[in-house]
């Protein structure tokens, strides 16, 4: 029994010895672990390309539908784009490229189903350079790295957001914008960060990232002027590198 006890305990450590030196992740390592992670994500990007696609392509209406519609059939009746009840252009303008493109409104679902992937892509990237800004420990990247495929497949199979893409309104779009607003932020903190004069590009794209969006999306403005006021504090006032990690929490959460 002694001796079956012993044997069992150095199978076991031999499991734990091999686990640990897999999660050190030499460069050999690396690779496999980086083809497994790809993998399962582009799983995820089929599935959810699946889900999106057994859908009528013929896009869903809301009463909102003139506003950003109207714009559209004025530009093909009298080749003039102008306002309509109020709404902001970005959103009519981006439906006049692709109806010029495409010639059918069937595309309009389309392209926005694929703007979703393209959001959830764009997600993992900002995820992993997250990693890089923090530093963690090589123990703590691989429940890290699978922490940002829960979040993204929480975001890329959520129903509303699918519904949403669906829909000829401009929130169907909308978290590709401020994913992409994210992504310009945490590129302009890891850059001032590591000392890196390109921060200063990346500080002038997301002023223009949060004006675009304040255009975009009115009512929502708010929020966006909150962060940026708490971004130029920083910029401006503090100049240690452990305030920006602070304030990347704050504006994450």
């Amino acid at each position: 029994s002694l001796i079956k006890d012993n044997k069992n305990e150095i199978v076991n450590n031999g499991i734990l010895n091999n686990i640990l030196l897999w999660i050190n992740l030499n460069e050999k390592n690396k690779i496999k672990y980086n083809y497994l992670y790809w993998s399962i994500f582009f799983i995820i990007i089929f599935i959810a390309l699946i889900q999106r696609f057994v859908l009528i392509q013929v896009p869903y209406v809301t009463g909102d539908l003139s506003g950003y519609i109207d714009p559209v059939l004025n530009f093909f009746d009298n080749n003039q784009f102008k306002h309509i009840s109020g709404r902001s252009f970005p959103y009519p303008f981006f439906l006049l490229i692709i109806l010029k493109l495409f010639n059918s409104f069937n595309y309009i679902s389309i392209v926005q189903h694929l703007i979703g992937l393209l959001t959830s892509f764009i997600l993992i990237i900002t995820w992993k350079i997250l990693f890089n800004i923090f530093n963690f420990n090589q123990k703590l990247q691989i429940v890290f790295d699978f922490l940002g495929l829960l979040v993204t497949s929480l975001f890329i199979f959520s129903e509303s957001i699918i519904m949403y893409e669906h829909y000829i309104i401009r929130e169907s779009i909308y978290p590709f914008l401020l994913i992409i607003h994210f992504f310009i932020l945490v590129n302009f903190i890891k850059n001032i960060i590591k000392n890196n004069n390109i921060y200063y590009l990346w500080g002038i794209l997301f002023f223009l990232s949060n004006y675009f969006i304040y255009v975009y999306q009115p009512r929502w403005g708010f929020n966006l002027i909150f962060c940026l006021f708490i971004f130029l504090i920083c910029f401006f006032f503090i100049k240690n590198k452990y305030y920006y990690k602070i304030l990347l929490l704050y504006l994450l959460f």
